[in-house]
């Protein structure tokens, strides 16, 4: 399964498992990327870490994919599965980019891919409104959180660049749900 953040990659493995469909769901890229690289990263820089925040992620991944240029591809290739304990089809959530979709499509000859994509604006409502708190990357301070009524445009909360990523309709229909409550405030800054 491939496709980047709040693209539908878990609906799609849960629409899967509520129609009956037999089959193994492997570790996704997070825990895979918690329980393989980075301890790999860390005992090669000679860390202990005992927290990492999901920017510090983004860090380790780059610096594995510097050492394993097929980042999560080169991991999966290399994962051993029981033959007795699984379902066929095997599903993995979380192959993303070009790199490591090459590298898996090179490597496991027998693989299907299935590339999931949403405009950005799809994306950020799902992230906006699912509660996972991976999707959290920052701290926004309790006492400073933002009043939605005097928000006119992501400038006002410091994130103008977000601007440039939507529509200007999108944006307005992202200010309007935050102004409706539909969105909370620390969530859309984050």
């Amino acid at each position: 399964m491939v496709g980047l953040t709040g693209v539908g990659k878990s609906t799609v493995i849960n629409t899967l498992t509520e129609s009956g469909l037999n089959f193994t769901l492997l570790p996704n890229r997070r825990t895979l990327t918690t329980k393989l690289i980075i301890p790999h990263i860390t005992a090669t820089n000679e860390q202990n870490v005992q927290t990492i925040c999901r920017i510090d992620r983004f860090k380790y991944t780059r610096q594995y994919q510097k050492s394993f240029p097929g980042g999560m591809g080169h991991i999966l290739a290399q994962l051993q599965v029981n033959p007795s304990l699984i379902n066929h089809p095997l599903i993995f959530d979380g192959l993303r980019g070009k790199n490591e979709v090459t590298y898996a499509a090179n490597t496991l000859k027998k693989a299907k891919f299935i590339i999931l994509d949403a405009p950005l604006s799809v994306r950020l409502k799902r992230l906006l409104t699912r509660n996972d708190a991976f999707d959290r990357i920052t701290k926004y301070p309790d006492d400073e959180v933002v009043n939605s009524k005097k928000i006119m445009g992501f400038s006002d909360f410091g994130i103008s660049e977000a601007s440039n990523l939507f529509t200007f309709d999108e944006e307005q229909e992202i200010l309007t749900l935050l102004e409706r409550g539909l969105y909370n405030s620390v969530d859309v800054y984050e």
